[in-house]
């Protein structure tokens, strides 16, 4: 018997590797984690209980090979992996902890992720105390940036695609006034942005920080400024959350400041390479904001957060097209009905040429959906809101013989006219990983792949087809085995 219940509304096909001895066994708290392109593949990074898996399409998303366990934390705590890609190179980097200290580790593909060589330890501490962990890839350059817990911020890199590593360098001793790094490259330029928070002065007396720190490199790291605030002085408040995006000599700055009782979205643009900084503007003031992101076109700057009015959360979006100077007034693209105090929507943002996108989780008053909504004039207007997951709906309440289906954390990436969104089920032990594909820019969405890993399941080299009338295609495939 197969594990999922059939409606007369869904076409359903099973792909290879079906059971037909009793179904799968349940993978609970599944997460997918990460998702990137290169061309025509696609990267996904997903975790199971600490085992997390490298997951691979070589033909746009139409199709998934069987996942890959590129680490094995079990039983040891670890901060989330971080994955980057860079040609025909994928990187992922992770940091976990045993009794025996704290470990810093990566993994590299060489042909575009269909195997990885060793395990390779970039760094080892007796004490207890990663914090974060930042890894991208730019050209033959990879730069991993990481806090500890005693205050300092460091920094490991390569200039040759990854086949050696420079020794630590430390970007900061006295960094315990700061948040997590986050560290964005754009030719030879690179740049570390960290958050400002509160640290305690003279016995009691605390000292907060409205603005993120940001240093520079601008010879791919190997050199660095000093620490400088975007804001000078100390607030009744300190900033989180901060987000960057850079086109040619701009770099855009969006950051949330968090005062007693309130938070507010503020923006601050440089237009030489993050030397200086100019005016910080508040962008909105109508409840409590917070969770922004940053895009950039060219001059078309794209800014979105997250507004909560009368316990009501949407997400804001307000674009600029003269490089930041200048913005829209914002508009609400997601239109929540939904009340709730303590409830986050999931965003994720993407753009590719003139083309914007976002998706979000959103609840109403009996499920948890998947939303998408897409600009083709550079933010100037939005599509209609788009169910991503409305389908499914029917097919997961009858697996998991529940009134409720929660789909939560979507992740997206835009890779030409290729936009691909993935999200998982979380409800109770009915953990899946679900995809779709967009091939012309968000306006069609393909069919839903389910992915869900399992290690039990035996290969049959034959699919079986379930032709019931259709209303949408569901594919699921089954057989998802760690090499």
């Amino acid at each position: 018997m197969i594990g999922i219940s059939l409606v007369s509304s869904i076409h359903v096909v099973f792909a290879y590797g079906v059971s037909t001895l009793g179904g799968p066994i349940r993978s609970p708290n599944i997460l997918l984690t990460q998702i990137l392109a290169s061309g025509n593949n696609v990267y996904l990074l997903g975790e199971n209980e600490g085992r997390f898996f490298f997951q691979r399409s070589t033909n746009g998303g139409a199709t998934f090979e069987s996942p890959i366990q590129v680490i094995n934390t079990s039983g040891s705590r670890s901060v989330e992996p971080q994955m980057a890609v860079s040609n025909n190179n994928v990187y992922v980097a992770w940091n976990y902890f045993d009794q025996n200290g704290t470990y810093l580790d990566i993994r590299q593909s060489m042909d575009n992720g269909a195997s990885f060589g060793n395990t390779i330890t970039l760094n080892r501490s007796s004490s207890l105390d990663f914090l974060s962990l930042e890894l991208i890839a730019s050209g033959k350059h990879l730069y991993i940036v990481w806090k500890e817990d005693s205050g300092f911020t460091r920094l490991i890199k390569s200039d040759n695609n990854g086949t050696t590593f420079s020794a630590m360098i430390d970007l900061g001793n006295n960094t315990n006034r700061f948040g997590d790094p986050k560290i964005i490259a754009s030719n030879n330029h690179v740049y570390l942005f960290m958050e400002g928070g509160c640290i305690i002065s003279s016995g009691t007396q605390q000292i907060c920080y409205p603005s993120p720190f940001v240093r520079r490199s601008d010879d791919y790291g190997n050199t660095w400024s000093s620490i400088n605030p975007i804001i000078n002085g100390t607030a009744a408040g300190f900033a989180t959350d901060a987000r960057a995006a850079v086109s040619g000599d701009n770099v855009y700055l969006i950051w949330q400041f968090n005062g007693y009782g309130f938070g507010k979205i503020l923006f601050a643009k440089s237009n030489d390479d993050a030397a200086t900084f100019g005016k910080t503007t508040y962008l909105y003031n109508n409840g409590q904001e917070g969770y922004p992101d940053v895009l950039t076109n060219e001059n078309n700057v794209y800014l979105f957060w997250q507004t909560d009015s009368n316990n009501t959360k949407d997400i804001m979006f307000a674009h600029g097209t003269d490089g930041g100077i200048t913005f829209s007034k914002p508009v609400n693209l997601s239109n929540n009905k939904f009340s709730s105090d303590s409830y986050y929507l999931y965003k994720q943002v993407a753009s590719s040429g003139n083309n914007v996108y976002v998706t979000w989780e959103q609840r109403n008053q009996s499920n948890s959906e998947i939303f998408f909504r897409m600009s083709s004039d550079n933010g100037e207007t939005f599509g209609n809101t788009i169910n991503l997951s409305e389908d499914l709906d029917r097919v997961v309440k009858n697996e998991a013989n529940s009134t409720w289906v929660n789909f939560d954390r979507p992740q997206m990436i835009a890779s030409g006219k290729n936009v691909y969104i993935g999200w998982i089920n979380n409800y109770e032990e009915n953990n899946n990983i679900f995809f779709r594909t967009s091939n012309d820019g968000g306006n069609i969405f393909g069919n839903t792949i389910l992915l869900r890993e399992n290690q039990t399941i035996p290969e049959f080299p034959f699919v079986i087809p379930v032709l019931i009338a259709s209303i949408t295609s569901l594919i699921i495939f089954y057989r998802i085995k760690f090499r």
